[in-house]
C-alpha cells in the first residue's frame, strides 16, 4: 500500500485543513490502484470522505480490479459511505471486471440495507455479470429471504436464466434455501425450465435430498418423470445420490422405477452399483426389474463394464453383500449371463469377493459355467490371483482340470 494515501486520511482524521491537505492529489493511486478515498471508506473514516468529497476525489476511479469506492463500500458494509458516494450521482451500476455492481455485491454478502439504498438510487436489479448472474440469482444461491423479497418488489425478472440456463428457481433449489423457493412459486415463477443439460429444479432438489423442496415442486406441477439431455430422471439422481426419503416421495408420485437412462441404466443398477441397500429394496418392494439389463454403449462411469450387466452382478462386481442378499429375496436369475457370457459368480470370481462366492453358490449358481472365451469362474480366478475365491470353488466341486478349447489351458 503506497504511503502517500495512507498518510493523507491520517493527517485529517480530526477533519482538519492542512496545507498538505491543500496540495494533496486526493486522486493519487497505488500500484494496485488504491485511491485515498477508499482507504477513508475501508477504514470508515467519515469526516475524511466527507473532505475528499468536497476536494472532488473521483467517486468513479477504479483499482486494478476493478473496483470503484462505491464498490468497496458496499463489500465492506460501509452503509454511510454508500450514502455519501451516491449524492455525487456516480454511476450507480459501474461494475469491475467480473461484471460485479454494487447491487449485486451486497446482495452476494446478504447487506440489506445497503441493496435497499442503491436500489433507490437507481440501481438495475436485472444487470448480469460476466456469467449471466442477477442480483436475484446471487440471493437465491445465498439464501437471503429479505433481500430476495425486497428485489421481487422492485420488478426484479424471476425466470431470467444465466449462461448455463439456470434460473433462479433452479438456484434456490440446488441450495435448499426452502423459504426463498416457496416464494418463488407463490410469484408465479415458471417450472420445469431445464438447464443446458436439461436439468429442472426438481432434479436438482432430488439430487441433493430436499425433501421439503421436492414436494413444493410437485405439488406446484413439476414433471416427475422429466428427462434430461442424457435420459436421467429426478428418481435417477434420488438414487445415485443415495436419497431414500426422496425416492419414496418420487414413487408415491409416479415416477417411473423401470425408466432408463441413455446407456440402459435403471434406478435399480444405480442403487446396486452405489451400495446403496435401503434404496435398493424400496425400488424392488415398488416393481423394480432385479434382471433388466443395460442396453449396448460405453460410458465414462462404466468403461470397465461390458453390455448386459444386471444389478446383481454390478453388485457382484462391486462387492455389495447387502444388496446381493436384498437381490436373491426377489427371484433374481444368479446365472445371467453379458454378452460375454459373464455370470454375477465369474464378477465376483474375478475381484476377489470369496464372500459373495460362496452366497452364489449355496444359492445353486452354476459353477462351472464358461463365458464366449471358453474361461470358467475357477480359471479366471486362477489368472487372477484370487486364493481365497480358489479355495471355496474348489471346495464346491469346480472342475480344476476343466480344459477350455478357446484358449488351450488346461487347469489342475
Amino acid at each position: 500500500m503506497d504511503s502517500t494515501y495512507v498518510m493523507l486520511p491520517t493527517r485529517t482524521c480530526k477533519g482538519r485543513r492542512t496545507p498538505y491537505m491543500q496540495n494533496a492529489d486526493v486522486n493519487h493511486r497505488s500500484n494496485d490502484g488504491m485511491t485515498p478515498l477508499m482507504t477513508a471508506i475501508q477504514n470508515e473514516h467519515i469526516a475524511v470522505i466527507n473532505l475528499l468529497l468536497e476536494k472532488n476525489a473521483n467517486v468513479d476511479l477504479d483499482d486494478n480490479d476493478g473496483w470503484t469506492p462505491r464498490r468497496v463500500a458496499c463489500n465492506d458494509n460501509k452503509y454511510k459511505a454508500v450514502g455519501l458516494l451516491l449524492m455525487k450521482q456516480p454511476d450507480v451500476d459501474k461494475s469491475d471486471k467480473k461484471g460485479y455492481t454494487p447491487l449485486k455485491i451486497a446482495c452476494m454478502n446478504g447487506y440489506y440495507k445497503i441493496s435497499s439504498l442503491l436500489i433507490d438510487a437507481g440501481a438495475n436489479v436485472n444487470r448480469k455479470d460476466t456469467d449471466g448472474w442477477t442480483p436475484l440469482k446471487t440471493v437465491c444461491k445465498e439464501g437471503n429471504f429479505k433481500i430476495c423479497k425486497l428485489l421481487l418488489s422492485h420488478e426484479a425478472d424471476i425466470n431470467i436464466p444465466d449462461l448455463r440456463d439456470w434460473t433462479p428457481l433452479k438456484t434456490a433449489a440446488s441450495n435448499g434455501n426452502t423459504e426463498i423457493v416457496e416464494f418463488l412459486l407463490e410469484n408465479e415463477v415458471t417450472l420445469d425450465s431445464h438447464d443446458n443439460d436439461g436439468w429442472t429444479e426438481l432434479m436438482s432438489a432430488c439430487q441433493f435430498g430436499y425433501e421439503k423442496i421436492a414436494k413444493l415442486l410437485v405439488e406446484n406441477g413439476s414433471c416427475v418423470n422429466h428427462q434430461s439431455v442424457k435420459k436421467l430422471t429426478a428418481l435417477i439422481e434420488a438414487c445415485q445420490n443415495n436419497k431414500s426419503k426422496v425416492l419414496k416421495f418420487l414413487i408415491k408420485n409416479g415416477a417411473n422405477v423401470n425408466h432408463f437412462d441413455v446407456d440402459g441404466w435403471t434406478p435399480l443398477q444405480f442403487t446396486c452399483m452405489g451400495g446403496h441397500t435401503k434404496a435398493s429394496e424400496i425400488l424392488i418392494q415398488n416393481g423394480a426389474d432385479v434382471n433388466k439389463a443395460d442396453k449396448k454403449g460405453w460410458t465414462p462411469l462404466k468403461i470397465a463394464y461390458n453390455d448386459g450387466w444386471t444389478p446383481l452382478k454390478t453388485a457382484c462386481r462391486a462387492g455389495d453383500e447387502d444388496t446381493v442378499e436384498l437381490l436373491f429375496k426377489y427371484d433374481v436369475d444368479i446365472n445371467k449371463e453379458d454378452k460375454e457370457g459373464w455370470t454375477p459368480l465369474k464378477s465376483a470370481s474375478v475381484n476377489g469377493h470369496h464372500q459373495i462366492v460362496t452366497k452364489l453358490l449355496q444359492k445353486k449358481a452354476d459353477i462351472d459355467k464358461i463365458d464366449q472365451e471358453g474361461w470358467t469362474a475357477l480359471m479366471s480366478a486362477c489368472k487372477a490371483g484370487k486364493n481365497k475365491v480358489i479355495s471355496v470353488l474348489l471346495e464346491y466341486g469346480a472342475d480344476s482340470n476343466y480344459y477350455s478349447k478357446t484358449t488351450g489351458i488346461l487347469l489342475s
